[in-house]
């Protein structure tokens, strides 16, 4: 099982997650993006991302904030939190990186990508489920956050409004029950 620390960039930013898969296995396979909570990314993330890795997913836990950013307090997580709900084109962008860095991997099927959120992650996933970025098939928000939403803002790409009514209920399936996924080859999506 490879299980480490994961550098990313969005333009200046570097970020830094921690990404998990079976090394054993030479074959693409799926990957869940696992947003976290507002304190920043931490070990409830990562342990989730290896617990996927061992059903045969590629997982990178996501970070939203920064290289190093993290809070220990509810003030500083909502120092952190907050410049990031406010400016949901900033949201978008980085969570585009994070889609596009998990795309990049070798071991990823970039075409199968869903993502998981806990709290503020929960509104990430949210709101890339509303993108329509290409190759996210699902998202899970746990415990989400709800805070409003311009869709007014956001530009959908010009496939989004293309798929067909088969693609649209492929993108809409997801796994409900945290306590028992289907392993990889059990899927078929």
């Amino acid at each position: 099982m490879h299980a480490a620390n994961e550098t990313y960039r969005d333009g200046s930013t570097e970020f830094e997650g921690f990404l998990a898969y079976d090394g054993a296995r030479d074959m693409r396979r799926p990957a869940v993006l696992v947003f976290h909570q507002w304190s920043g990314c931490s070990a409830l993330e990562m342990e989730k991302a290896e617990w996927l890795a061992g059903l045969g997913y590629a997982a990178l836990a996501v970070d939203m904030y920064g290289k190093g950013k993290r809070g220990t307090t509810p003030e500083e997580n909502t120092a952190l939190m907050t410049p990031i709900v406010s400016d949901r084109a900033l949201l978008r962008q980085r969570m585009e990186a994070a889609v596009r860095h998990v795309k990049s991997l070798p071991m990823v099927d970039s075409e199968r990508i869903c993502a998981i959120g806990f709290c503020f992650g929960g509104l990430c996933v949210l709101d890339l489920a509303r993108a329509g970025v290409s190759g996210v098939r699902g998202s899970v928000s746990l415990h989400g956050l709800l805070g409003s939403f311009d869709a007014a803002k956001l530009q959908r790409p010009a496939h989004a409004a293309t798929h067909s009514p088969t693609q649209r209920r492929k993108t809409r399936r997801v796994a409900c029950n945290t306590t028992r996924l289907p392993t990889h080859a059990a899927l078929r999506w």
